[in-house]
């Protein structure tokens, strides 16, 4: 196996990893924060805060790695989430609601780090097969989807008298795995300009291209989170016990990474703009089926769809933004573009749980249908725009 391909393995590999703790906290933490805190305004406050922790850990984490290197950026974000995981549990079990959306803080860092797993792909392969390593890394997340939701269903009992806390412990366990792993990694060593050579942002923001694959990948996550966030309220609206809903959560975690098998190939092969027009078909799709009936087998299917879609959305616009920046732009144009992405994403879950309790499941469909619709109209328009000149270096589509 060339030693590229041995690489890509290995990012997809820490990337699953690293996002099996992002499908518990979907999948946990708004029933444990019901239960902590007592109000059902505030059950979703924990997946918003470690949605606003991995938001905080971008532009650091691009930075870090401009100057240290990718290793040592993701070595930092997992120690953090490591030591969230164990300050989560340590909450669950003293039964403070504080304690424990300190550690889901915490622990979201790491979903602000792990997104840059993609970027590294593109640094170990050749230009031909960005695309390609791309989806191939992103489809490490079919690990998390497979085994996140079952691991807080069966992790949720371990401590009878602190439900949930077993699965955060696991989560700092697999941590540990990921640092032993990272040493392996031969990502190439960070360039001297690549932290303050090339063009200022504001530049490379004038190309269309760059606020277009900015869009699709913030479309993506608010449509997601909005609908990911809420989805275990209204299935515990209709009484929904728990193994329904990690069943639900697992079925849409795999559908969000799975289509990475095929999805850098598609978009090669058709390009970033009929990818992202499928990827909001799809989210539409979701939202149509929401609106029709709100049962568990409604539920799976929706979420399914939601899956997919934000996978095209998603590998689209990272294949997009490669076609922009320069290499020694990298740091401030990834960052950028992340920090947006993790903004839109940690608003998105904070706005979740209230929409939910004052507009209800048909409320926040409609309006999820209302982001689309303007979503579609902006991109259109962007990628209808005469691009700026290829900078130097930037990856081919």
């Amino acid at each position: 196996m060339p030693s590229g391909a041995r690489q890509v393995l290995l990012l997809s590999a820490l990337f699953g990893l690293s996002t099996i703790s992002g499908t518990v906290v979907v999948a946990a933490a708004s029933v444990i924060g019901g239960s902590l805190s007592g109000r059902p305004e505030l059950a979703t406050l924990p997946v918003a805060l470690a949605l606003v922790g991995g938001t905080a850990a971008t532009v650091p984490a691009s930075q870090l790695m401009a100057r240290w290197g990718r290793r040592a950026g993701f070595a930092a974000g997992t120690a953090v989430a490591l030591l969230g995981a164990g300050l989560a549990a340590w909450g669950i079990q003293a039964g403070s609601f504080p304690i424990f959306c300190a550690g889901s803080f915490a622990l979201g860092v790491l979903g602000g780090v792990s997104p840059y797993y993609r970027f590294t792909a593109v640094e170990v392969t050749p230009p031909d097969r960005h695309p390609r390593a791309i989806g191939y890394v992103l489809a490490g997340g079919v690990v998390a989807g497979l085994v996140g939701p079952p691991l807080a269903a069966a992790a949720k009992d371990i401590w009878p008298a602190a439900p949930f806390a077993g699965a955060y412990a696991v989560m700092a366990a697999l941590g540990l795995v990921v640092l032993l792993l990272l040493p392996f990694l031969k990502a190439p060593r960070p360039v001297a300009r690549a932290a303050t050579g090339g063009r200022p942002l504001a530049v490379v923001a004038r190309d269309p291209r760059f606020a277009a694959a900015v869009l699709a990948a913030a479309t993506a996550f608010a449509a997601m989170v909005l609908t990911m966030v809420a989805a275990p309220l209204s299935l515990a609206h209709v009484h929904a016990d728990f193994a329904a809903i990690a069943l639900v959560i697992q079925a849409h975690v795999v559908a969000m990474f799975a289509p990475s098998f095929v999805s850098g190939a598609i978009v090669a092969r058709f390009g970033p703009a009929r990818t992202m027009a499928a990827g909001l078909a799809l989210l539409a799709a979701c939202v149509g089926v929401n609106l029709v009936g709100a049962t568990v087998a409604h539920h799976w299917v929706a979420l399914v769809l939601l899956g997919v879609g934000w996978n095209f959305l998603f590998v689209a616009g990272t294949a997009l933004l490669t076609r922009v920046h320069a290499p020694e732009e990298k740091a401030r144009v990834q960052g950028a573009n992340d920090f947006v992405v993790a903004v839109v994403g940690a608003s998105a879950a904070l706005g979740a749980g209230p929409l939910h309790a004052w507009l209800g499941w048909t409320g926040v469909n409609l309006l999820v249908g209302a982001l689309l619709g303007l979503a579609a109209l902006a991109l259109a328009y962007l990628l209808s725009r005469r691009p700026a000149a290829v900078p130097a270096g930037a990856a081919p589509i």
